[in-house]
């Protein structure tokens, strides 16, 4: 039976264990902490394919220079003395064109198409998790913003998306009347889905270990043990795990990995947040985005939860209060029926892994005939885990790497560099 490793136990790590697993391979999954943390718990649980656009998005820099300097902005980039940080930041910015945009839209829309049904079909085989197909309510400050927000929307009509509720002004609050006087214009986006992203993660270690992969947690990895472009073995310290192909879904760590295979990625942590009010002050018939704010609110059954900021550069896993505060300030001013009584809150926090080109790298690892990557999925990775997982899977099982696959390949940040 061949023998499979995956390096990583966030959503990613998670879902390609299980796809491998259901096609008869021998998994074994090596997490460097806990198997299901980090971004993969800080996140808002959506499952919201419309919502594929790639971070360096035209218009981004404009408004990114105004939150710069401000620790509590949306977008914060946290100052680092790295010429490398700054060789990504200087990439990153470069993407910020409508081509590049639109380009790693569609590419990304592509990818994400099965989203939804791959979550049912994980339902429907017993997975028990958290689950909501409301659809998303998104709220805007500004009618300008709002304005193209519609635009962006309607956009998308070729791939069945489209805001079939739109309301501005007092009307907002027929759609949500949880909506404060802040927001002048929402709209409704069908189809759409939610789950608690912990609950999610919980079922599918339950599902492989049932389905027999073996999980090292707590357990880094120290380096490969390799013959000609083969991996053989996973080294972890004294013991090592004998591998068939090696997939890398380690996140923020799978650039270290990469860099001890030849194959630095250029992978930088996008760090976020999330706060946990329990029991849900406020009641909500949806999930609602605060787009000038950059925060998601979801209401699950157990609590109500707050999610945002992107910092790019941070490294550490210490709480900010400084971001955390900022998401629930901008959640109280904008949504109303707060109470006076406190509640019981808790928060989390979680590295994305951030390409420069706002994609995820999926695919081989150039120079290896075994060694697959997954990561860089950035905010999509709880969307995009199951569709990931299942391309991965077919890919190695058939030995041809699927053509959705081509915009994420690996190999695309070995030929920029070239140039």
């Amino acid at each position: 039976m061949t023998a499979a490793v995956v390096v990583g136990g966030g959503v990613i790590g998670l879902c390609t264990s299980l796809a491998l697993a259901r096609r008869g391979l021998n998994v074994t999954l090596i997490e460097a902490g806990t198997p299901g943390t980090g971004a993969s718990a800080a996140n808002a649980g959506w499952v919201t394919p419309s919502l594929s656009g790639p971070l360096p998005a035209p218009g981004l820099l404009g408004t990114s220079l105004r939150w710069l300097l401000r620790p509590d902005s949306p977008l914060w980039i946290r100052p680092r003395l790295d010429p490398g940080f700054a060789r990504w930041l200087w990439r990153f910015w470069r993407q910020m064109t409508p081509r590049a945009y639109h380009a790693g839209l569609e590419a990304t829309l592509e990818l994400s198409s099965r989203a939804i049904a791959l979550f049912d079909e994980l339902a429907e085989a017993g997975l028990r998790f958290e689950m909501h197909d409301d659809g998303v309510l998104l709220a805007y400050s500004s009618m300008r913003a709002y304005d193209a927000g519609l635009r962006e929307m309607r956009e998308l009509a070729p791939y069945g998306y489209a805001p079939l509720q739109t309301a501005t002004g007092g009307s907002v609050r027929d759609l949500e009347p949880a909506l404060g006087d802040g927001i002048t214009g929402a709209f409704v986006v069908r189809g759409e889905r939610h789950v608690d992203p912990v609950a999610f993660c919980a079922a599918l270690i339950g599902e492989i270990d049932r389905r027999g992969v073996v999980v090292a947690a707590s357990t880094p990895v120290t380096g490969f043990r390799v013959r000609g472009s083969q991996v053989t073995a996973v080294v972890t310290g004294e013991t090592a795990a004998g591998a068939d192909l090696v997939v890398i879904a380690a996140g923020v760590g799978s650039a270290a990995l990469g860099r001890q295979l030849g194959f630095p990625l250029p992978i930088e942590s996008g760090k976020g947040y999330a706060v946990d009010l329990a029991p849900a002050p406020i009641t909500l018939r949806r999930p609602v985005y605060l787009h000038d704010q950059r925060v998601a609110v979801t209401p699950l059954t157990s609590r109500l939860r707050l999610a945002g900021t992107m910092e790019l550069g941070g490294r550490g896993d210490a709480i900010s209060t400084t971001r955390v505060r900022a998401i629930e300030s901008g959640a109280r001013r904008l949504l109303a029926g707060w109470p006076d009584a406190p509640v019981s809150t808790s928060y989390l926090s979680g590295h994305r892994p951030m390409t420069p080109d706002g994609l995820p790298a999926i695919g081989p690892l150039p120079g290896w005939s075994n060694v697959w990557i997954a990561t860089g999925h950035a905010m999509m990775g709880l969307t995009l885990g199951p569709a990931t997982a299942e391309v991965v899977a077919d890919g190695i099982v058939t030995g041809q790497v699927p053509a959705v696959l081509r915009p994420f390949l690996p190999d695309r940040f070995a030929r920029r560099s070239r140039h």
